[in-house]
């Protein structure tokens, strides 16, 4: 057992992690840090735990699974293998690769017949809508154009008259003027 000590915020530094996942990590171990002062300190055997774990955990295991990974002990759920080198025979290799490709295959099957049902279910649905429009969209007949109401326009009042007479009307009478400037 190493019994050399390392401080918290120093292992997450060269971990490059933050000091909570460290301390989440810990209590996943279920190990108890120590504290020197105001600072927690872990020793070297607890450093190589948590490196593990956060090699695990960048290669994209969960936290809990990776901890359970390096204590042995069986995971709920679905685990991730974790990737190793190959050190099995190229036939192995082979077979496995056939496996996937299998799988694969159906998968892209599985995926040909829901995509077939969803092309003709839009179908379907273009030809109702297609109904539906020619039942909303107003009847093709056409009509003569409506032309608004217009009132007439009135005779010029000073039309007519001499120019001392429309000079009057002007000053002294203009409400004759007001219908024609309308």
């Amino acid at each position: 057992m190493n019994t050399e000590v390392r401080q918290l915020p120093d292992v997450a530094r060269s971990l490059r992690v933050t000091v909570d996942q460290c301390r989440y990590w810990l209590a996943l171990l279920g190990i108890t840090v120590s504290h020197k002062g105001r600072v927690r300190v872990i020793s070297e055997d607890v450093f190589e735990q948590l490196a593990k774990v956060a090699e695990l955990v960048k290669a994209g295991v969960t936290p809990k699974e990776s901890v359970s990974a390096i204590k042995g002990a069986p995971v709920e759920g679905n685990v991730l293998p974790v990737i190793s080198p190959v050190t099995s025979s190229p036939v192995g290799e082979l077979v496995n690769f056939k496996g996937e490709l299998e799988e694969i295959k159906k998968v892209l099957m599985l995926m040909a017949e829901q995509n077939q049902k969803l092309q003709t279910e839009v179908s379907f649905l273009r030809k109702d809508n297609n109904v539906l429009r020619c039942f909303l969209m107003p009847p093709s007949i056409i009509t003569k154009p409506v032309i608004p109401w217009k009132p007439e326009k009135p005779e010029n009042p000073l039309e007519g008259l001499s120019w001392l007479r429309k000079a009057y009307v002007k000053v002294f009478e203009p409400w004759k003027m007001r219908r024609y400037e309308v």
